[in-house]
């Protein structure tokens, strides 16, 4: 019987929302990025697996002050058939929000996705 893995990266590229009134010319801040704390693996997509189809997607998630995904996007896809099983394993994920020394902030983070049938 032959395996497959789904994989996801659990470094995550953040980019912290930052309000007006936070920018202070003078001062230098320091954001701590939304991490992803805990995420299931994505159930391989039956088709796929099937016909032995390999695939990668980056989901862009947008972390909200609690922590919680507040909406995904595909960024980039090798194959729309695996983009369900991403999006909602990204939507389902816990995260640490980004903080600055005010606090939590709402920020973006990228997810890559990695789709490999194991021979």
């Amino acid at each position: 019987m032959k395996m497959y893995i789904a994989t996801v990266a659990a470094t995550c590229l953040s980019i912290a929302s930052v309000k007006a009134d936070m920018i202070k010319p003078a001062g230098v801040y320091t954001v701590k990025p939304a991490d992803v704390v805990r995420m299931a693996k994505p159930e391989f997509p039956q088709l796929p697996l099937r016909l032995h189809w390999e695939g990668f997607v980056l989901v862009r998630v947008q972390v909200g002050l609690d922590g919680k995904a507040k909406q995904a996007l595909v960024a980039k896809s090798t194959n729309p058939m695996f983009n369900d099983a991403a999006l909602e394993s990204a939507m389902t994920a816990e995260y640490a929000p980004a903080t600055m020394p005010q606090g939590p902030v709402a920020s973006w983070v990228e997810i890559p996705f990695t789709f490999k049938f194991q021979r």
